[in-house]
C-alpha cells in the first residue's frame, strides 16, 4: 500500500522454521496498551463518525493481532496505536475526510498528526508494458487523543476494497466492533469457546483467509499481495519480517514462516532491481519506519534473512532505497 499525502493538506537454513525463532530470540515489544484510553477512542470514533454515516467499524492491524493473541495465548496486550477501519457513507474525497477530522478534533478531544490526510494507493506493475497503474482504495488519518494515545483511521471506499488492506496475514486480522464496545468485552468474546467457535461466530476474521492460521503461528503473504512485490518490494518484505518478529514474540518463538520467507529470498532481489521508482514520498516514509523498527529486533536469524533478501536495513531506515 502506498500512502499518498494530500496537501490541502530459504534459503534460510532450510531446517524447520519454527526456525526463526525457536532459538530464544525476542521481538522488540510494542508498548503496553492503555486500555482506558483505547476504550474512549473506540467509543468516540464510533459515536462521532457514526453520526456522519460511516459504517462497518472494526479493529485491524497490530491491535487486532495483539487482542487475539492476548485472549487466546496469554500474550501481553500491546500496540503502538489502535487501527480502526470503516466504510465511507458516500463518495470518499478530501471534503469528507476534512469533515471527519473536524468532528474528531472538536473541543480539543484529538489532534490530526502529520502528514495530514492520507490516500491509500495500490500500485500495480505490469511486467509487459513496464508501467505502473495506481488504484485509490481509501483514505486515512493519523490521530492522537488529548492524552497522547495514538490511533489511526482507515476509511475504505467500499466493503470490497477492504481486501486491499494489509500485506501479511498477521496484519489482515480484523475484529468487528459493536455499539458501546470495549477492550474488555472484545477480550471476553475472543476468549469464549474454542478458537474455531470464535471465528465461526464472526468475532475474529481474516481478510480473504483463515484467522486460525494466524493463531497457530503461520505467517504468509497471499497471492493477492505477492503481486505487490513488483511495485513495493521493500515495504512488503519489511512488513513480512516485522509481522514474523512480532508474532514470534507472542508465540514464544513458535512461528511457521518458511515457505514465504524462501519465496521472498528468491524474488525480492530481482524485484528491487526492476521496481519502478516511487514518486510518492510517503512510500519512503513507510519503508524508513519499518526498517528502523526491525533494526531494534533481537531476532538474529530474522535479521540475517533480511540481508539474504538484499535489504540494507540501516540505509532503508535513513530513507535510502537500495534499488539499482
Amino acid at each position: 500500500m502506498l500512502l499518498r499525502t494530500r496537501r490541502i493538506a530459504l534459503r534460510v537454513g532450510v531446517a524447520c522454521l519454527w526456525i526463526l525463532l525457536a532459538v530464544g530470540s525476542v521481538a522488540q515489544a510494542d508498548p503496553l496498551a492503555d486500555v482506558a484510553a483505547s476504550n474512549k477512542i473506540i467509543q468516540r470514533v464510533q459515536t462521532v463518525l457514526g453520526r456522519l454515516g460511516f459504517t462497518g467499524f472494526e479493529i485491524g492491524g497490530g491491535a487486532a493481532l495483539s487482542l487475539a493473541m492476548a485472549a487466546r495465548q496469554g500474550a501481553p496486550l500491546a500496540w503502538n496505536d489502535i487501527d480502526i477501519r470503516m466504510v465511507a457513507p458516500r463518495k470518499l474525497d478530501e471534503k469528507l475526510m476534512k469533515k471527519a477530522t473536524r468532528a474528531l478534533t472538536r473541543g480539543g478531544q484529538a489532534s490530526l498528526l502529520p502528514p495530514g490526510t492520507l490516500e491509500f494507493i495500490d500500485p500495480e506493475y505490469n511486467t509487459v508494458t513496464k508501467r505502473t497503474t495506481l488504484h485509490s482504495y481509501g483514505m486515512g488519518l493519523r490521530m492522537a487523543d488529548r492524552t497522547g494515545a495514538r490511533y489511526d483511521i482507515a476509511v475504505m471506499r467500499s466493503k470490497t476494497e477492504c481486501r486491499r488492506s494489509g500485506f501479511i496475514n498477521a496484519e489482515r486480522l480484523f475484529i468487528p466492533l459493536g455499539r458501546n464496545d470495549s477492550i474488555e468485552r472484545i477480550l471476553t468474546r475472543l476468549k469464549t469457546g474454542s478458537a474455531e467457535d470464535v471465528v465461526a461466530r464472526g468475532n475474529l476474521g481474516l481478510i480473504e483467509g483463515n484467522a486460525l492460521s494466524v493463531l497457530a503461528g503461520k505467517v504468509s503473504i497471499d497471492r493477492f499481495n505477492q503481486r505487490r512485490v513488483l511495485a513495493q518490494p521493500e515495504l512488503v518484505a519489511l512488513r513480512f519480517l516485522r509481522a514474523t518478529d512480532k508474532l514470534a514474540g507472542m508465540k514464544g518463538g513458535k512461528v511457521e514462516a518458511r515457505r514465504d520467507l524462501a519465496w521472498l529470498e528468491r524474488n525480492l532481489p530481482k524485484a528491487m532491481a526492476h521496481a519502478p521508482e516511487s514518486k510518492d514520498p510517503s512510500y519512503v516514509m513507510q519503508v524508513s519506519e519499518q526498517a528502523a523498527k526491525l533494526l531494534k529486533s533481537k531476532n538474529g536469524p530474522l535479521l540475517t534473512a533480511a540481508k539474504r533478501m538484499g535489504l540494507d536495513l540501516p540505509a532503508l531506515a535513513q530513507g535510502k532505497l537500495t534499488r539499482r
